[in-house]
């Protein structure tokens, strides 16, 4: 049986940041007509975390803050379909309970966290009425399921009668979908993770943060260990070997009593009860807040380095078009360097290493940073900006000499013309006046052989000779050049002509 539990269930989304800091004045009106504020601001109370990563989840702000936690206020919980007490319950119906008793879940808090990247997440943090486990697993399952509409919850919500001037009760069905829409829809630029729709159109499974203290341990400890660790429902059956603890890396026996369990799916600690009254206190009450913060707050900065990273690869797609265009190339490798200045930016604020005082919170940092393989993403990342980087720089220079030989080629054949043409004119000229000249002075006939004639025409020529000779070799580079164009040819795209 369960002694104490909370379940948090989180969404990825992209959203714009310009206009997130006036999120404290976006309002809501009540049944009344009344304003409410939607959001409050808070940060965490996480005593444990060594101060320069305290700071990156702190409420007051500072230079190295990372991201904005906000609430929603309790004020305006009426506002958006839900009961005022958060311990109140609700009846959740599932796909598979339709003809069956309902579940009964409370929904306390719904935070949103805005990280500076553009990568957010909304949270909706659940409690339950049965001590079961089956139910927890189960009601844990379909809670993250976000894209049926056949998970639903129904409520009685009171509305104020202007008429009567009396509060009135009216039943309210909603999913977890359009629950958080009313929360999403006050952020600007909203977008699915991993495409361009509208929230709206979510279809990431969510993630689980939970606690579950036990009664006892339980003979079959290591099928819940498992389903709660994928997030699997009870029809899920284990294979042979899973639930060892000693060989799976995504468990880890921190304590006699308390395990953490990892997944892509969520992050999980299942604890139980002992023989010792201490023990059981700490669990059930300094366990249960940090839970709620270093905890915490170390599982959301490792979501955000899993899903910025996922963020930047799909950017590097966009980026690296490989368009074999002289210009766009250029400016494609000036982006691709500004993209990589932003990326050690980021990654110089929001990854870090050993992050608390305390050894045993350092080692559950690293497990989660395993188990969302935060390093191989990393890596992946790391190789493919260089990878683009380097094919752009090949391409570049590749196009440059490209042009450099059309330009030599251009410049051999005009200079062969010119030279040509030139000496041809230029000889004519001179000759035609040597030879009058020597008809002039000496009274040697030009029509007439003679030695003067003879050596005046060889010596005029001489210049014709070299241009002949120089001619020659431009013929000869203008041939290389173009077995070198047509052979290492990039093919340059033309570029479109604007409509």
């Amino acid at each position: 049986m369960i002694s104490k539990h909370f379940v948090k269930v989180l969404f990825p989304f992209r959203y714009e940041r310009e206009g997130c800091n006036k999120l404290e004045d976006v309002t809501v009106k009540n049944d009344k007509g009344n304003d409410k504020r939607l959001f409050v601001h808070f940060g965490f109370d996480a005593i444990d975390l060594r101060k320069g990563v305290k700071e990156l989840f702190s409420k007051a702000e500072n230079m190295s803050k990372i991201v904005d936690c906000y609430r929603v206020d309790y004020d305006a919980r009426a506002c958006i379909d839900l009961p005022r007490r958060k311990e109140e319950f609700l009846s959740f119906y599932t796909r598979e309970r339709k003809d069956k008793d309902p579940y009964a879940v409370s929904i306390g808090e719904i935070c949103l966290y805005l990280f500076e990247s553009g990568v957010g997440f909304v949270e909706m943090e659940c409690g339950f009425e049965s001590s079961s486990v089956s139910d927890y697993i189960s009601c844990n399952y379909f809670l993250a399921e976000v894209k049926s509409g056949a998970n639903y919850f129904i409520t009685q919500k009171r509305v104020w009668n202007a008429d009567e001037k009396k509060e009135e009760k009216t039943e309210i069905q909603f999913t977890v979908k359009t629950l958080l829409k009313k929360v999403l829809d006050k952020v600007p630029g909203v977008k699915d993770f991993y495409s361009d729709d509208e929230w709206e159109k979510q279809h990431e499974k969510g993630m689980i943060y939970s606690y579950l203290y036990l009664e006892e341990k339980t003979e079959d400890f290591g099928r819940i260990i498992h389903n709660i660790r994928n997030n699997y429902k009870e029809s899920y059956k284990v294979v042979q070997g899973h639930g060892s603890f000693d060989k799976d890396p995504n468990i880890r026996q921190q304590f006699e009593n308390s395990y953490w369990v990892t997944s892509y799916n969520g992050t999980i600690n299942v604890s139980h009860k002992t023989d010792s009254e201490n023990t059981n206190h700490f669990f059930e009450k300094d366990f249960f807040g940090k839970m709620h913060n270093e905890y915490y707050a170390l599982f959301l900065a490792v979501l955000h380095q899993r899903f910025v990273l996922l963020k930047a690869m799909t950017e590097m797609i966009e980026i690296s078009k490989l368009d074999l265009d002289y210009d766009d190339m250029k400016q494609q490798l000036v982006e691709i360097r500004d993209y990589k200045l932003q990326v050690s930016k980021l990654e110089c604020r929001a990854f870090f290493e050993k992050p608390s005082y305390v050894q045993h919170v350092n080692d559950y940092y690293e497990l989660i940073k395993a188990s969302y393989c935060i390093k191989e993403l990393d890596a992946n990342l790391s190789a493919k900006m260089k990878d683009v980087e380097q094919i752009c720089n090949v391409y570049v220079e590749k196009i440059r000499l490209h042009e450099e030989r059309l330009t030599k080629r251009r410049n051999a054949r005009v200079e062969i013309f010119v030279s040509i043409f030139g000496t041809i004119v230029g000889v004519v000229s001179v000759m035609s006046q040597a030879l009058g000249l020597l008809e002039k002075v000496f009274g040697i006939q030009v029509g007439t052989f003679s030695i003067p004639v003879l050596l005046t025409t060889l010596i005029l020529w001489i210049p014709s000779v070299v241009v002949c000779v120089n001619v020659v070799h431009k013929v000869k580079e203008i041939k290389e050049l173009t077995k070198d164009i047509e052979r290492e040819n990039p093919e340059p795209k033309q570029k479109k002509k604007a409509d």
